[in-house]
Order: structure tokens, then C-alpha cells, then sequence
């Protein structure tokens, strides 16, 4: 595959997925429609992530084996399915089998499009800077999501917000065929790298811990501020979308600023950054709380935002150097994998400590206690991050020559 071809369809299928932000938007009109409780939100959340959290290393190896064009290709189609099957669901429950069914089609995108990214450069600075594309692709669709997913509800209804995504996965399929017969082809062996191997490469398991808790810390933002925003604080819906924009529109710029500095700066001391960024900007979510200014708001998304941007393009990177480059299907499904992971584990913990709290101290307080401790998990996740000196990723046994990296 031409490495612009490559880059194009990489890019698409990094930021399609993301466009289901959209959904954190409609949770409110979803509520009402289904006749929810708020705590029954989260299974919108947690069906999803946790099918393409368990499907994305086997989509990785699968990937490594047929060709990651044809991977993307597989995404797409089963994406369609996925989400025309939320957008006509009748009940509750189908609507969730429906979300099943989407992850394992964003599962196959995930796997397959930061392989396509770092397979097609010749460098390892290049690689670096190529994960930074997937990243900041990844946050365009985040920032794109809640704007156009705040027009779409009021103006279609929450089922809207789902058709809307049904042409782009067609389109995304359409591209993925499109692409040279050669794109598609994969590798039809790969090298044998086991996790014991992987655990002991420098930074790689650090990394990923640091990945889970990340996003652990930063996923409160995209479940409670919704409601935040529309119900206690009263803005339309479409202003609400805007404001929640914020927080990835600074992620997607985080990201190509930092991939920017990863030839000349230890990636480690880059991911430290980013997670004080972020602790700031949690940490002043916590403080303004229900009854401070939207201004205030704003900025701490913000701050979250470009936290998380610069913290997760060094921080892929050390993973993705950490495989040869017939395995990067593998490298890259573990990374996202183990963001998704995290947020899991920041879903359900930060729904469960909501409702005890509110239930006895009301929205306010409950708000303000997740948001303390998401800061708190973000500061911790930045004194884990290690020596620089002793997380340079480095080439597992058994690579090729030409997959070896030298360190940023």
C-alpha cells in the first residue's frame, strides 16, 4: 500500500469510531425514551467497550495475518450493521445488542488502523509522528460527535444521532476497497513474541498501566458533564454538545503538537506532562462543581482534553515500538485496549460511587467527590510513569532487522 493511501484510510477508520460521542449527548433523550434510570446509562457504555476491549488483540493477530486494509474493510461492514441496528431498535434490549454488535466492528478499526499508520513509515521518528495522526484523527471525531450529535437530537430525535454515522460507514467501507489489491494483503507469517517477552521490554508494561489509568481519571468527564450541562445546568442540548467539544478539540491539538516533539524529547517526560495537565483540569472541574460558571467549565474540559493529547501520543508510542512491524496489528490493539480498559473500570466505579453518593448528599456533592478522585488518579498515573532513562522502548527478540527503533 502507498504510505498516503495508507494514511488516508488509517486516518478515516481512527476517527469514525469516535464519532460515537455523539451518543454521550442524546443519554438524556435516551433516558427518557427507554424509561431509564440514570445508572442504567452506563450499559450504553460498557456493552460497547467491553466488546471491543475483549476483540482487540485477536482483531490485532487477525489483522497481522490477512492485511490490516482488509481488517479496516471488515470494521466498516460490520459497523453498518451495528449502527443501524441502534438506530431502529425497538426495546432496550435489542438497542444493546445492537451496541455488541458495534463494538465488534470498532474492535476491527481500532486493531487495524494504527498498524496501517506505523507498517507504512520508514522511520521510527516517522512512526512516532504517525501514531500522533491516529491519536489526533481519533480526537477530531471526538470533538465532531457532541456538536453534531447536539443538532441531531433536537432536531431528529436521539435515533439520529445513529443514522447520521450509517453513509460514513459506507463510505469508510467503499474507501477500504478501493484501495490497492496489495493494501489488503497481510503479512502471511509473523514473528513469536511472547507476553513474558513483551512484559520485560522496557516501559511496555508500565505504559499500558499508565494507559488504563489515564483514562480512567479522564472518562468521568464524558459521563456525568452531559447531564451536567442539560439537566442541572439548564443550556440546550446543542450548546451542550458545543461545550462538551471542548475537551477533544484540545486532545486532537495536544496530539499533533506533541507528535511533533517526539524526535527530540523523552517520550516519558512528555506523558508526565500531559497527565498534569489533565489532574488540573479534573482538578478544577471538582472545584466549580454544579454551580460555577460555564466559562469554568470550559476551561477544565479544556484542560482535561489537552492532558490526555499529549499524554497519549508518547505513551502508544512506547507500546507500538515495543513490537516488530509484523506484529503492530497486535501492538496497536493492546494500546487501545488497554485505554478502553480503563475506561471501563472509570465507568463503572464512577457510576457506582455516584448513585451512593447522591442518594444521600444529592447531585452536587456526588459530582464533586468522582471529579476529586479522578485528579487524584490522573497525579498518581504521573508519578508512575518511571525514569525516562529505564522506559526507551526497545525491539523484541526475534524482530527483523529493519523493525529495530532507536530511542527518541
Amino acid at each position: 500500500m502507498r504510505a498516503r493511501d495508507a494514511r488516508l484510510l488509517a486516518v478515516v477508520a481512527g476517527a469514525f469510531p469516535a464519532l460515537d460521542t455523539a451518543v454521550n449527548i442524546a443519554f438524556p433523550a435516551i433516558d427518557e425514551h427507554f424509561d431509564l434510570d440514570v445508572a442504567d446509562l452506563q450499559w450504553i457504555v460498557v456493552t460497547y467497550l467491553f466488546t471491543y476491549a475483549a476483540l482487540l488483540v485477536p482483531a490485532g493477530r487477525l489483522g497481522d495475518s490477512i492485511g490490516h486494509g482488509r481488517l479496516v474493510l471488515a470494521g466498516a461492514a460490520i459497523s453498518v450493521v451495528g449502527i443501524a441496528g441502534c438506530a431502529a431498535a425497538p426495546s432496550w434490549g435489542l438497542f444493546l445488542a445492537a451496541r455488541v454488535v458495534q463494538g465488534v466492528g470498532t474492535a476491527f478499526l481500532y486493531a487495524g488502523a494504527p498498524a496501517l499508520l506505523t507498517t507504512s513509515a520508514q522511520t521510527d521518528d516517522a512512526r512516532g509522528t504517525a501514531v500522533s495522526w491516529f491519536q489526533a484523527a481519533s480526537m477530531v471525531g471526538l470533538t465532531i460527535g457532541p456538536i453534531i450529535g447536539g443538532p441531531l437530537v433536537e432536531w431528529g430525535g436521539w435515533r439520529a444521532v445513529y443514522w447520521i454515522r450509517v453513509p460514513i460507514a459506507l463510505a469508510l467501507a467503499i474507501l477500504a476497497v478501493r484501495s490497492r489489491s496489495d493494501a489488503l494483503a497481510g503479512t502471511g507469517h509473523s514473528v513469536n513474541v511472547s507476553p513474558r517477552e513483551l512484559v520485560r521490554q522496557p516501559g511496555f508494561a508500565r505504559a499500558n498501566l499508565v494507559n488504563s489509568i489515564a483514562n480512567a481519571a479522564m472518562f468521568p468527564t464524558w459521563l456525568l458533564v452531559p447531564s451536567l450541562l442539560v439537566d442541572e445546568l439548564g443550556l440546550a442540548v446543542v450548546v451542550g454538545g458545543v461545550v462538551l467539544a471542548a475537551s477533544p478539540a484540545l486532545s486532537a491539538t495536544g496530539s499533533l503538537w506533541v507528535g511533533r516533539q517526539l524526535a527530540d524529547r523523552d517520550p516519558t517526560n512528555l506523558a508526565r506532562s500531559g497527565l498534569l495537565v489533565m489532574a488540573t483540569g479534573l482538578a478544577l472541574l471538582a472545584w466549580t462543581g454544579p454551580t460555577g460558571a460555564v466559562a469554568a467549565i470550559v476551561t477544565g474540559l479544556a484542560l482535561v482534553g489537552a492532558g490526555i493529547g499529549i499524554f497519549s501520543v508518547p505513551n502508544m508510542h512506547v507500546v507500538m515500538a515495543s513490537m516488530p512491524l509484523d506484529r503492530q496489528g497486535v501492538a496497536g490493539g493492546l494500546s487501545v485496549m488497554m485505554r478502553t480498559l480503563g475506561v471501563v473500570i472509570g465507568v463503572l466505579a464512577a457510576s457506582a460511587l455516584f448513585d451512593r453518593v447522591e442518594a444521600t448528599s444529592g447531585f452536587d456533592a456526588a459530582f464533586r467527590w468522582i471529579f476529586v478522585i479522578a485528579a487524584g488518579l490522573a497525579l498518581f498515573g504521573a508519578a508512575l510513569t518511571g525514569d525516562p532513562r529505564r522506559t526507551q522502548p526497545a525491539t523484541p527478540r526475534g524482530a527483523s532487522p529493519t523493525t529495530e527503533t532507536r530511542s527518541p
